[in-house]
């Protein structure tokens, strides 16, 4: 996010916002999501997706009840291989995040990793449709392309 000349980082929108609610959803929301988020009792809930090649996403490994026990962001690997992959979709209960929030901070580089690392209720919800990531040049015409967006 840009405000006033001033790059924030992707954690930009919720550092301008100041919420005070529940729960909030960044980059969008899904109902499955949030109900995936409240049966684990989850602090921070990351949408993530499977990709066949991981190198320029945000890698996400789970334990077997959900909670996110490894976070890479664009793992430097030589081999191409898949894996869960962090979709940008989050649900943040605002207890966990206002004491994170800085004014330039980066969720898949600051935010997540910090969580992580301390093993805080982190989650990965695996998004059951398909989803079309569009983080470069190329996945944004492929994604237009397939979807037949003039």
């Amino acid at each position: 996010m840009d405000t006033d000349g001033v790059v924030l980082g992707t954690n930009g929108t919720t550092f301008a916002a100041k919420f005070a609610d529940n729960a909030v959803a960044n980059f969008g929301d899904d109902g499955d999501l949030k109900i995936y988020h409240d049966s684990v009792v989850s602090d921070f809930t990351i949408a993530i997706h499977w990709v066949k090649n991981i190198k320029n996403s945000g890698f996400v490994e789970l334990d077997n009840r959900g909670k996110v026990n490894k976070f890479i962001e664009k793992p430097k690997i030589d081999n191409i291989t898949g894996g869960w992959v962090n979709s940008g979709l989050y649900i943040i209960n605002p207890g966990v995040i206002n004491a994170l929030i800085k004014e330039k901070s980066d969720f898949s580089y600051d935010i997540i990793p910090w969580l992580v690392r301390r093993k805080k209720n982190i989650y990965g919800y695996r998004i059951k449709n398909k989803l079309w990531a569009i983080d470069t040049p190329d996945l944004f015409f492929k994604a237009k392309n397939e979807l037949n967006i003039i």
